[in-house]
């Protein structure tokens, strides 16, 4: 049954609740925009901390390009690694969808781990030689500034994550 025209509010109230409506939806997309802002500023100072931790003249004396003992394998994934979670990132930024960001959370994983087995095998090399000319591992400021952008890019994206699937 249709209502009748005694039982609608007026057209002010209709036009007063119609404004409600708009304004909550502005004030939300308002949130939102600036929420987004904040994730890309975080993603990318992120990538940039992490891509540039070894080139940062303040950070370590080490160079840009491996040379000698950091011409291992580990070192030479790591430089792949945090180009690729640059890549992932720079892709989710320009077209956003869950599977950049899912490898975004992923591929900042890995360098931290790619540290921790290089860490080991270096580790473990200077345990079992009887020489003192085994490389020392990676450390420094260098290394921890590698290690914050990688968990401020995972950290991130992980909770953009959770936020649109909880949507």
């Amino acid at each position: 049954m249709a209502p009748s025209p005694a039982d609608r509010p007026s057209e002010t109230e209709q036009l007063r609740q119609r404004l409600q409506r708009l304004e909550a939806r502005f004030h939300a997309h308002a949130y939102e925009a600036e929420r987004l802002r904040g994730a890309t500023a975080l993603l990318t100072g992120g990538t940039v901390i992490a891509f540039l931790s070894r080139a940062l003249p303040w950070a370590s004396d080490e160079s840009w390009v491996p040379s000698g003992d950091d011409a291992m394998l580990t070192s030479f994934l790591l430089w792949v690694a945090v180009a690729a979670l640059a890549g992932a990132v720079v892709r989710y930024l320009f077209r956003p969808s869950r599977f950049w960001l899912g490898a975004a959370v992923g591929l900042a994983c890995v360098p931290p781990a790619l540290m921790l087995v290089e860490w080991a095998v270096v580790t473990a090399a200077a345990a079992d030689s009887a020489y003192a000319d085994v490389a020392e591992p990676q450390t420094g400021r260098s290394v921890l500034l590698m290690v914050l952008g990688c968990a401020v890019v995972g950290g991130t994206a992980a909770r953009l994550l959770q936020e649109e699937r909880s949507s």
